[in-house]
C-alpha cells in the first residue's frame, strides 16, 4: 500500500497535528507501508510559474474583497496553493490520500476527484476561531464554517479523534466516520512512579487564552494562601508567555517556565510529576494528557472536549467544570493531601493509556479504514 499524508501545517511544528502525523508515518513504515508526506513547507519548492500564480491569486482576493478577513484570505490562498502542489505530484503512485484538514480535502477533491481520500478531523475551525476571538461576526462565521463542511463532505471516510468532536461538526451519516483516538507509544512514554517531597505539578501546551492557564494561576494563588507547598512546571510557549511570567512574578508563585524541550526530557519530567493539569476551555483528544497518562501521572482536567473520554473521574484523575476556579482548587487540594489516592490514579492512568490509547490501536484502525476506502473505489 502506498499512502500520501497531507497537512496544511508547515511541519515539523509544535502541537498535536504534528505529533499525530509524525507518529502515524513512523508506525505505518514499521508495518512496511510506503508513506510520503506533503505539507505547507513543500509549497516553497514549487516551480516559479506556480508561485507566481499563488501570489497573483492572493492579490486578486485582496483587491476584490475588501471586507474579507485576513485569515480567510490566507486559507483560500492555502487551498489554491495546495491545488498547485497536487498538480505537480505523481499522484498515480498512491493508493490513497490521507488529509489532515478540510481545506486540503477540498483541494484534493477538486484536482483528483476519483482518488480515494481519508480525512482526519482534529478540531472544528469554527469553534477554535471563535474561542480565539479571530472571528466576531456572522459573515466571518459563515465563511469559516465552510472548512468544517469540506472536512466532512470531501473525504470518502472520516476519522474523528473524539466522540465530543462529532457533536461540533456538520452532521455525518453513521457509516461515514469512525472515532479513532489519538495514540501514544507506551515504550517511549512509561512510568517510574517517582514521588516528591514537594508536590510537582505540570502542564504543557501553547500559551494561548483557550488553554485556561489563567484559571490555573488563580487556583495556585488560593493554594498558596492556604499554605500548600508545590511547584508548577509549564512546558511550551506562546504569545501570552511574558504576560504569564509577569503575573506569576507579581504573585510570587512557584512557577517554572521550561519552554519546548526534547521528547526525552519531556518524558523524564512527566515521570517525575505527581499531578498533571490540563485546564483548557477547548480540547479534542490532547496528546499532552495521553503522554501524562502513559507516564503514570494523576490527571486533573476540565470537563471540555474529549478529555472526559480520556480521564475517568476518581479513577485516573479528577474532572472539574470548565471555568470553575474553586473546583480546580478543590481538586488540587484533594490530590495534594491524599497521597494514596494520587498513587492509585497514577497506576490507573498507565493502565488506561495502554488499554485504550495505544498507538498500535490507532494505527491498526487507521489501516483498516484505508483498506475499506480503497475497496470502495
Amino acid at each position: 500500500m502506498n499512502v500520501l499524508i497531507v497537512s496544511m501545517q508547515r511541519l515539523p511544528a509544535a502541537g498535536g497535528v504534528n505529533t499525530y502525523v509524525i507518529d502515524l508515518i513512523q508506525s505505518l513504515k514499521r508495518k512496511n507501508i510506503n508513506v510520503d508526506l506533503v505539507c505547507q513547507s513543500d509549497i516553497d519548492n514549487l516551480p516559479e510559474r506556480s508561485l507566481k500564480r499563488i501570489d497573483d491569486y492572493r492579490e486578486l482576493l485582496r483587491k476584490g474583497s475588501e471586507n474579507l478577513p485576513e485569515i480567510i484570505i490566507n486559507y483560500e490562498v492555502g487551498k489554491f496553493a495546495f491545488k498547485e502542489l497536487m498538480k505537480n505530484l505523481d499522484i498515480d503512485k498512491y493508493d490513497i490520500i490521507h488529509s489532515q484538514d478540510g481545506i486540503f480535502s477540498k483541494a484534493c477533491k477538486e484536482v483528483y476527484p476519483e482518488k480515494p481520500l481519508v480525512g482526519t478531523i482534529h478540531g472544528s475551525f469554527l469553534n477554535e476561531m471563535a474561542l480565539l476571538g479571530i472571528i466576531r461576526d456572522e459573515f466571518a462565521s459563515k465563511l469559516i464554517s465552510r472548512y468544517d463542511m469540506w472536512a466532512v463532505q470531501c473525504p470518502t471516510k472520516v476519522i474523528i479523534v473524539s466522540s465530543f468532536l462529532n457533536s461540533n461538526l456538520p452532521k455525518m451519516d453513521k457509516g461515514k466516520f469512525s472515532v479513532i483516538y489519538n495514540g501514544i507509544n507506551p515504550n517511549i512514554f512509561y512510568p517510574t512512579y517517582q514521588s516528591n517531597r514537594t508536590i510537582k505539578m505540570m502542564t504543557s501546551g501553547d500559551f494561548l487564552s483557550y488553554k485556561g492557564h489563567d484559571l490555573l494561576f488563580e487556583s495556585l494563588i488560593d493554594l498558596k494562601r492556604k499554605g500548600y507547598k508545590f511547584e508548577l512546571h509549564m512546558f511550551g510557549t506562546g504569545y501570552l508567555r511574558s504576560t504569564y511570567e509577569e503575573f506569576t512574578r507579581q504573585n510570587d508563585l512557584p512557577v517554572f517556565y521550561r519552554g519546548y524541550v526534547s521528547r526525552a526530557e519531556l518524558v523524564s519530567n512527566l515521570q517525575d510529576c505527581d499531578i498533571f493539569i490540563q485546564p483548557s476551555r477547548l480540547e479534542n483528544c490532547p496528546f499532552s494528557v495521553l503522554e501524562a497518562m502513559a507516564c503514570g501521572c494523576s490527571i486533573i482536567c476540565s470537563n471540555v472536549g474529549g478529555m472526559p473520554e480520556m480521564v475517568q473521574h476518581n479513577y485516573n484523575g479528577l474532572i472539574f467544570n470548565n471555568e470553575d476556579v474553586m473546583g480546580l482548587s478543590t481538586s488540587l487540594e484533594e490530590l495534594i493531601e491524599n497521597s494514596a489516592k494520587r498513587d492509585m490514579m497514577r497506576r490507573n492512568s498507565r493502565e488506561r493509556a495502554e488499554s485504550l490509547f495505544s498507538i498500535e490501536n490507532m494505527v491498526d484502525q487507521t489501516i483498516n479504514m484505508y483498506k475499506d476506502v480503497i475497496m470502495m473505489k
